[in-house]
């Protein structure tokens, strides 16, 4: 049987899309479909977005990519954007969730090693975790999703239950960094608990040991806050960012604290295209409209209603109530 032409790592539905509009996606036939798939989480303003189509329409007019060892003012701009919305002081751009990821764990490890801790080179992660797809973070994700085909992976990650015993038992003097999902996505939508998190952040403060959100799948608004760290009062020193921030353009961020990427240099870490002026000039876009007044409330008030109809229809507890009374 010969191979399919695209790589036969997917399973795709047999539904051939034309077009799409706002929530809603149009097939061949013009039937139309409300996307709750939402590109995996990605279509943050929906489809078609005429802010997004200017945009893409003037910066590709104009210079559609030029290497990141020139000043690229689009990029600048979306960083100082980050970087004033959030907890971090510096920002490095990529393609992808992974990449984002990727960049992270690359800050820590130079942390810990230009601190001389040159032993503290593993990654605690937790059951259910999924963070990306590369060789690293396969290696990061609950290894029930790491195929044996795959193997052997990575031996730089402990993976442990999320709760504030585990940690403790699990750090030694090798832990230079935790890596955590706020709100596990694939994990089953499990969100972290409230006290466990801030435990995590006095013994990371505790042990000079770095914590790494990954707000991929939980960050650019959706949950009702740009980050979902926000809505517990824990601050990251690490942060990566993506699907949602580029409303469907491949997009990629890595924030970070001064203090976590003070030992980062020249060629250190690079990217072809991460942070051209195409994607930089339409993530400016994206992150002006999520911080519109009223958006991401209104996110939260959309949420909570929809959460309150289906959880009550198969007897979940609602989003609001698993972060307890922080609200």
């Amino acid at each position: 049987m010969k191979i399919s032409p695209i790589l036969p790592v997917y399973s795709p539905v047999n539904i051939n899309f034309s077009y799409g509009k706002g929530i809603y996606l149009y097939d061949i036939d013009g039937k139309r479909y409300v996307d709750f798939h939402s590109g995996i989480a990605v279509s943050s303003l929906g489809h078609t977005n005429s802010r997004l189509i200017s945009a893409l329409k003037l910066q590709g007019e104009e210079l559609w990519h030029i290497s990141n060892t020139y000043n690229i003012p689009a990029a600048n701009n979306f960083a100082e954007k980050l970087i004033n919305n959030s907890f971090a002081d510096t920002v490095f751009f990529s393609n992808s969730g992974s990449e984002a990821v990727e960049c992270g764990l690359k800050i820590a490890r130079v942390y810990q090693n230009g601190k001389g801790n040159k032993n503290r080179h593993r990654i605690l992660t937790f059951h259910g975790a999924f963070h990306g797809r590369t060789f690293l973070t396969c290696a990061a994700n609950d290894k029930q999703k790491f195929s044996e085909l795959l193997s052997p992976c990575i031996d730089w990650c402990d993976n442990i239950e999320p709760n504030i015993e585990s940690v403790k038992k699990a750090i030694s003097s090798g832990i230079g960094v935790i890596l955590i999902e706020p709100i596990q996505g694939q994990g089953g939508i499990k969100v972290m608990n409230e006290v466990f998190m801030k435990e995590l952040r006095k013994l990371c403060d505790e042990n000079d040991i770095l914590l790494f959100f990954d707000c991929v799948q939980c960050g650019a608004g959706r949950t009702g806050k740009l980050f979902a760290y926000e809505h517990i009062g824990v601050e990251p020193d690490i942060c990566a960012l993506a699907k949602g921030i580029g409303g469907g353009f491949p997009l990629g961020a890595c924030l970070a604290t001064e203090r976590a990427a003070k030992y980062m240099a020249v060629g250190m870490h690079g990217s072809t295209f991460g942070g051209n002026p195409l994607a930089t000039s339409i993530g400016n876009v994206v992150l002006e409209e999520l911080l519109s007044p009223g958006f991401l409330k209104n996110v939260e008030i959309r949420g909570e209603s929809r959460q309150s109809k289906v959880c009550k229809r198969i007897k979940l507890p609602r989003l609001a109530d698993c972060w307890g009374n922080i609200r």
